[in-house]
């Protein structure tokens, strides 16, 4: 059986895991991250968003120090968006595998993009 002293981290997703459907945060959600943290528990948030999209429901939680964001290829210092981490890929390694893989990808590549736009433009609208 796993003690609530065992843990020493937790490291949380965001959308439809610990944010509710609509976005929010659930106060019971809240208080149980703020239960955590003062436990000493390092909390984490673990996004496929970009830092500078987090709600601030949650990255406005005291003693949330670190988030892992971008689908990993980022790790920022919470508050503050210090960056820790950053893999990117080379725009050379980039345009070998648009070559190698050739139009259909390219069209897969745009899809992903505007799906992603069409994301960023949805959460942002939701912002107060």
């Amino acid at each position: 059986m796993v003690r609530f002293k065992d843990i020493r981290l937790i490291a949380l997703d965001l959308d439809d895991t610990t944010l509710c459907s609509d976005g929010s945060l659930a106060d019971k959600t809240r208080e149980a991250i703020e239960a955590a943290i003062s436990s000493g528990i390092e909390i984490v948030i673990a996004s496929g968003r970009a830092f500078n999209s987090l709600p601030r429901a949650v990255a406005e939680i005291c003693g949330i120090r670190y988030a892992i964001t971008s689908n990993g290829a980022a790790v920022t210092k919470n508050p503050g968006g210090e960056r820790i981490v950053s893999l990117t890929l080379h725009p050379d390694t980039i345009q070998g595998i648009l070559e190698l893989f050739g139009n259909e990808l390219r069209h897969q590549v745009f899809d992903i993009v505007r799906s992603l736009l069409d994301f960023i433009r949805k959460h942002k609208a939701q912002k107060p």
